[in-house]
């Protein structure tokens, strides 16, 4: 019998297959052997066309081929793909660092100016501002002080003229009836110059009662006196 590792009694081609059987898978390999097998149990006897199995060993080295080549077609897209990625990864990376360092810069620049603002706080004369404060507040107490007491002053001064005016309205209501009474009596007896007073008398107390800003002309107290004045206008006549 021939040894399985003498490949010198197979025909070149399947020889080169045999070599080149690391490209096959194990059912390819067991058809290898198989053939070889076949080969040699009949090269004295009889030999076997193998042309069909030359053109399907051909054809699949062909498709190897061409799936090694596919392989390599994909794996270079995803490299270019991977480099492309990474291109913008890193293109994007530099922007945040761009960005990151514009950021920076401007809180370093109002750091800066903090500290600028921060100085110039410092080295003007804050003891001269304080006083300046201090001024304006005894200058605002002085003022509320003030204006308290012309409150006070106010009301008094209101509570004074009331207690005056209720005075005058007794005193009128008094003059009221003693004129009503005495009218009859007096009425022969008065001369035109004691009317003549009276009606002196009884403005001048109508102008002091609407100088003190209590009353107005549409009051009672100023209308009795306006009735008053009428009638002894009217008896002197």
């Amino acid at each position: 019998m021939y040894n399985r590792t003498d490949f010198r009694s197979i025909r070149p081609s399947v020889r080169l297959l045999l070599k080149r059987r690391r490209v096959f898978n194990s059912y390819d390999t067991g058809i290898l052997r198989n053939y070889t097998n076949l080969y040699r149990i009949n090269r004295s006897s009889c030999r076997v066309p193998v042309c069909w199995w030359e053109e399907y060993f051909r054809k699949r080295i062909i498709n190897i081929s061409v799936a090694q080549k596919r392989l390599v077609t994909d794996h270079e897209h995803a490299l270019r793909l991977q480099a492309e990625k990474t291109k913008i990864a890193n293109k994007r990376a530099s922007e945040a660092e761009e960005r990151i360092k514009e950021l920076q810069q401007k809180v370093k620049d109002a750091e800066e100016s903090a500290n600028k603002a921060h100085a110039t706080l410092r080295s003007s004369n804050m003891v001269q501002l304080q006083a300046d404060v201090k001024v304006l507040k005894h200058q605002l107490e002085q003022a509320a002080h003030r204006e308290l007491l012309l409150a006070k002053s106010r009301d008094h001064f209101r509570a004074a003229v009331r207690q005056l005016c209720n005075q005058l309205d007794k005193q009128n209501a008094e003059v009221e009836e003693e004129s009503g009474s005495e009218s009859e009596s007096d009425s022969e007896s008065s001369s035109p110059g004691d009317e003549s007073e009276r009606i002196r008398r009884l403005e001048a107390q109508k102008q002091s009662l609407l100088d003190t800003g209590v009353y107005a002309a549409k009051d009672a107290t100023i209308q009795a006196l306006n009735e008053q004045i009428a009638r002894a206008r009217d008896w002197r006549t």
